[in-house]
């Protein structure tokens, strides 16, 4: 297993990963805060193979709905015959792009597995998750742990669920989650 004394949130994303029961991932989540480093190194580590017995996948996509975006009409619109497109194209542009930044999902997943796959946890978030402003947990950004303690599903089912275009989660916990700057 990977040395775990540079980081308090590498030290608690590892308790996480060993975690037997429901009420002790609970526990390390609650008081964890998680950098951006600790979290690109648990990905680093799980990459080159350095957690046995786990194993490591991840999913990463990029949704925006297709009725978000300027239309090719729009964008022909602003250059026709070299004069000024209308006040009204320019501000219909300005929306299906301001919409479309707003619509876009930037998401990721990482899943630390056991080969049998009966002990797993997947880590998750989105851009907004991440976010100081517009994320839906009180707590501030935030990273999601779900593990075989939170549904009855295989983990087989539960990874092709997380790695749709929408994907369907399982119940999860919110890890507190900072950004490195420096």
């Amino acid at each position: 297993m990977l040395e775990a004394h540079e980081s308090p949130g590498l030290t608690k994303l590892l308790y996480m990963l060993a975690a037997r029961t429901k009420s002790s991932l609970e526990k390390h989540c609650a008081e964890a805060v998680v950098s951006q480093s600790d979290l690109a190194t648990l990905i680093q580590a799980g990459l080159a193979g350095h957690l046995d017995p786990y194993r490591y996948d991840r999913y990463f996509s990029d949704w925006v709905p297709p009725d978000a975006p300027p239309t090719n009409e729009d964008i022909a619109a602003l250059s026709t015959n070299g004069d000024d497109p209308a006040p009204q194209v320019i501000d219909r542009v300005v929306r299906r792009l301001s919409n479309s930044a707003r619509s876009r999902r930037l998401y990721a997943a990482h899943l630390f597995y056991e080969p049998s796959g009966k002990r797993w946890r997947l880590i998750y978030f989105t851009q907004r998750d991440r976010s100081r402003f517009d994320n839906h947990w009180a707590g501030g950004p935030h990273i999601h742990i779900s593990s075989e303690h939170f549904t009855q599903s295989d983990i087989n089912s539960v990874w092709k669920a997380a790695c749709e275009k929408k994907p369907s989660l399982p119940k999860s916990l919110h890890i507190r989650y900072v950004e490195d700057h420096g």
